[in-house]
């Protein structure tokens, strides 16, 4: 949970890449609520296009896209804001 607020602080500072770093560490996580604000975090931040082209991300963002398509995240939650 920790991991998640700190990289929507650091989102809202613009500081990207420590909010990505954040947010990996959330999303990477894989349980609960927390972790899937973390994988729509950075999957909006990469349709933005404000992650560095070098920066890893791209095993959350498949599995975000499968948790989409066949699991929790079907709900429609956009998690805009974080409870």
């Amino acid at each position: 949970m920790g991991q998640t607020y700190l990289g929507e602080y650091y989102e809202k500072e613009e500081d990207y890449e420590k909010a990505v770093e954040f947010y990996s560490k959330a999303a990477r996580q894989r349980r609960g609520y927390y972790s899937h604000a973390a994988q729509y975090r950075l999957n909006r931040l990469k349709d933005k296009e404000l992650i560095n082209e070098d920066t890893n991300i791209e095993d959350i963002l498949e599995y975000y896209r499968k948790e989409r398509k066949y699991g929790y995240v079907k709900t429609g939650e956009n998690f805009e804001k974080i409870r």
